[in-house]
């Protein structure tokens, strides 16, 4: 099943006076095989879905390059975060 993400959820959040709504994705597998890197996005209320965003593993790197300065342009706020193997190691103990 490909994910596909839409922005139905985003309206009916919308509609109901809930204007900050961000959107999140991972990437990593702990402290299996090195740092976790998460982000989340912060969308502007009753935005237009980017054409080819989805599931970011479902993307080529070229895909991911390409939608990045559209996905900054449209964006207010972005964020990024990433745990290192020691610190996940640490919280899990």
């Amino acid at each position: 099943m490909t994910k596909n993400p839409g922005l139905e959820v985003e309206l009916t959040f919308w509609e109901a006076g809930q204007l900050r709504i961000a959107g999140v994705d991972e990437v990593g597998l702990g402290s299996l095989c090195g740092p976790i890197v998460a982000a989340a996005v912060l969308l502007p209320p009753h935005c237009t879905l980017i054409d080819g965003v989805k599931d970011s593993k479902l993307l080529s790197a070229l895909q991911r390059e390409r939608l990045f300065p559209q996905i900054l342009h449209q964006a207010m706020a972005v964020g990024v975060g990433i745990a290192t193997v020691a610190e996940i190691e640490k919280l899990m103990s």
